[in-house]
């Protein structure tokens, strides 16, 4: 699917910071591949666990509760060209692909 830089910066920043693995199983790539992008607010509150060193278990972490919901309320944003300017924001560039 084509996608605008701010939605690739995006999606590129969001994989990098939950991981590929993670990612490759989720719901959340399974329904934007499925071009159901409604769910991106749903699927995206949900990946606010990381794994807690002393007990192996996965855990909400508050600071990535924070952040997505930044990202979902459009307060997250991208600066692409690294001059300050905001770009976009992540939660528009999860939506659907560019038109070409």
């Amino acid at each position: 699917m084509p996608l605008s830089d701010c939605q690739y910066a995006a999606r590129v920043s969001f994989v990098f910071n939950a991981g590929a693995g993670s990612l490759r199983s989720s719901t959340l790539r399974r329904r934007l591949n499925a071009g159901d992008y409604d769910c991106v607010p749903s699927e995206r509150a949900k990946w606010v666990k990381a794994t807690d060193p002393n007990t192996g278990r996965k855990v909400s972490v508050a600071g990535l509760v924070r952040r997505r919901e930044r990202e979902i309320n459009g307060r997250a944003a991208v600066d692409l060209e690294g001059d300050g300017a905001i770009d976009g924001f992540l939660s528009q560039a999860f939506l659907a692909p560019a038109a070409v």
